[in-house]
């Protein structure tokens, strides 16, 4: 038998009795990729952290994916050169 046939769909629930706003969840020293334009116009490849974090204050929030906040970003800085003038979206 499939062990994860023993587990339950957590989102398919009601929400708990005992539910709590978070105010802060996230994921901290993510490693990005980074393509920056020099003063020649030049791309630049390098990598930073960054920490990726939302809020979730409405007691009735089930959670995150934050993988899908990782992958947002990564793809916004994958797409975009930053020039310091750049704006992120």
């Amino acid at each position: 038998m499939n062990a994860k046939s023993h587990l339950s769909d957590i989102t398919s629930q009601s929400n708990s009795l005992n539910a709590r706003p978070l105010q802060w969840v996230g994921m901290e020293g993510v490693s990005l990729p980074l393509h920056i334009l020099n003063n020649k116009g030049e791309q630049i490849h390098t990598h930073a952290k960054a920490g990726i974090f939302v809020s979730l204050n409405k007691a009735n929030a089930k959670g995150i994916h934050m993988s899908r906040l990782y992958l947002l970003l990564n793809e916004q800085l994958a797409n975009k050169p930053l020039n310091g003038l750049t704006p992120f979206s």
